[in-house]
């Protein structure tokens, strides 16, 4: 049986994912930070990663994979804000590496990297983050993010 491991830097992240495939007919856990073993199809964990230094979020995201994915049952899904906020490249990176380490050298990885989200106005044009038809960076959301 596939079961999917959703990691999210944060709670609405993974309550959103966690809703949407509870939606869907799937048995749904939505778990803060760790989990004990349990029967369900999704399991959603806040990795509350979002305001975190990009090696700690990193460091957290190989500890996820490794406690709790360790096979080829697990579809993984990595969670990242439609406005790319957060530590999108560190914890991508990461997810790939442990994910990759814990499957062998023979296995495919595949990222698929899509933070639009239409229906909220935030899209991708060519290769351009864009909310409500605005570059994110003159958006006023990203200008009150935190700058490395």
């Amino acid at each position: 049986m596939i079961r999917m491991l959703v990691l999210a830097d944060d709670l609405t992240g993974a309550a959103d994912c966690g809703v949407a495939c509870s939606g869907c007919g799937m048995r749904t856990v939505v778990a803060l930070d760790d989990f004990r073993d349990c029967d369900a199809d999704v399991v959603a964990i806040d990795a509350n990663t979002r305001a975190s230094e990009p090696q700690e979020a990193a460091a957290v995201m190989e500890r996820l994979i490794r406690a709790h994915a360790p096979g080829d049952e697990w579809l993984i899904y990595k969670k990242i804000d439609s406005t790319l906020r957060g530590n999108v490249a560190a914890e991508l990176k990461a997810v790939l590496t442990a994910r990759r380490a814990a499957l062998g050298g023979g296995s495919q990885i595949v990222a698929v990297f899509a933070p639009a989200f239409p229906a909220t106005g935030r899209t991708t044009v060519g290769g351009r983050q864009l909310v409500n038809g605005l570059p994110l960076s003159e958006t006023d959301l990203w200008q009150h993010e935190r700058q490395p």
